[in-house]
């Protein structure tokens, strides 16, 4: 309930990748990051990041960490 997109669209990670951010209302406001990376011809990733909508700014640097450091298993 209360879904509104924020944005959807390709992103320069890895190979290819694209996200899907949007906010929606769960309890409280809930603000969401879904990444999906391909990294591979034969392996892909989601990375998703959830937050009250409050604390997205606050936790935004975090989340570029988790961005930042991943590394595909091998």
């Amino acid at each position: 309930p209360g879904y509104d997109e924020i944005k959807t669209g390709a992103v320069a990670y890895s190979q290819k990748a694209a996200d899907w951010e949007y906010t929606f209302n769960g309890g409280n406001r809930r603000h969401v990051n879904n990444r999906g990376v391909i990294t591979s011809k034969h392996q892909a990733y989601g990375i998703y990041w959830q937050t009250s909508d409050k604390e997205w700014k606050a936790a935004r640097a975090d989340l570029q960490l988790v961005f930042d450091s991943f590394r595909p298993a091998k």
